[in-house]
């Protein structure tokens, strides 16, 4: 986790603050060049996943809108269907069901 985070203050951060980010395809794109490697291995997967997350977050229409229903709209999908779970059971979590459209 310190590689994480050495990653993000030292190498990203300094790199998102001037960028010019409209969606996360621009941000995923500027992640890919700052990274140099194929597979994202040299700064990391958490490394990575939390700023494209955050920056998701930012600009979802409504503060308490789910980011992947943000996501999912910028990528043409409908939007997720929450499915609530047996509300007596002391396991009792939301299940989320995405359309996606297989190619």
């Amino acid at each position: 986790m310190h590689r994480a985070v050495s990653a993000v203050s030292d190498e990203i951060a300094p790199v998102l603050v001037v960028a010019e980010l409209d969606d996360p395809r621009s941000l995923d794109r500027v992640m890919i060049e700052l990274d140099g490697t194929p597979d994202k291995h040299r700064l990391g997967g958490n490394a990575i996943y939390f700023p494209l997350r955050s920056h998701c977050c930012a600009r979802r229409p409504r503060p308490r809108a789910c980011p992947y229903t943000y996501v999912g709209a910028l990528l043409g999908l409908k939007p997720p269907t929450t499915v609530p779970a047996e509300r007596s059971s002391p396991h009792f979590a939301r299940v989320v069901l995405i359309s996606v459209e297989t190619r």
